[in-house]
């Protein structure tokens, strides 16, 4: 009995290996075949990186500065927005400030339709030029003075000041400038 039970099972081994066959060549993943592969999976898991890596806002800053957005659409808003939130970074706010300089660098002339927009914006950013942070004061300070360079000559504001009743002074002059008195 226990040589015909022995017999069975090594009939059976013999039998499973008849049936599994060793795959052909063609079959076979070639070399060529494994590096592409892994190449693949190398630049997957590159791409899922950099794209964990952007940040919104500052792709948003960028679009405004680098004029890939229209002026006279309302992009303008969230920049400003930006750097009027306290609750965001300072390098973003910073950035923010530097997107406004940047995008209105060239820009001379009397052309009505830019002058309004810098009026809106200016209107839209001047609350901040009495802010705690004097930080956020140079900021909007440094847009001001690249909107309007003769204006901030004469007004003279000192975004450093801690004597708040000389920088609320350059405030009312500022707000006087803005609503056009």
């Amino acid at each position: 009995m226990r040589t015909s039970l022995f017999t069975i099972l090594i009939l059976g081994f013999f039998a499973g290996l008849a049936y599994g066959r060793a795959p052909t060549l063609d079959e076979l993943p070639t070399v060529k075949h494994l590096q592409r592969e892994a190449d693949l999976a190398i630049e997957a898991r590159r791409r899922a990186e950099v794209e964990a890596q952007k940040d919104p806002v500052l792709d948003l800053i960028k679009a405004y500065r680098t004029k890939a957005v229209p002026m006279f659409s309302p992009h303008w808003k969230p920049i400003a927005d930006i750097l009027k939130d306290d609750r965001e970074t300072d390098d973003h706010r910073r950035a923010a400030s530097e997107a406004f300089r940047e995008r209105f660098k060239d820009l001379t002339g009397s052309d009505a339709r830019i002058e309004k927009l810098k009026k809106e914006i200016g209107n839209y950013l001047l609350p901040k030029l009495n802010d705690g942070k004097t930080e956020v004061r140079v900021w909007v300070h440094g847009v001001f003075q690249r909107f309007w360079p003769g204006t901030a000559g004469k007004i003279g504001f000192k975004a450093e000041d801690e004597n708040s009743r000389r920088r609320y002074d350059a405030y009312k002059d500022w707000r006087k400038f803005l609503k056009g008195r």
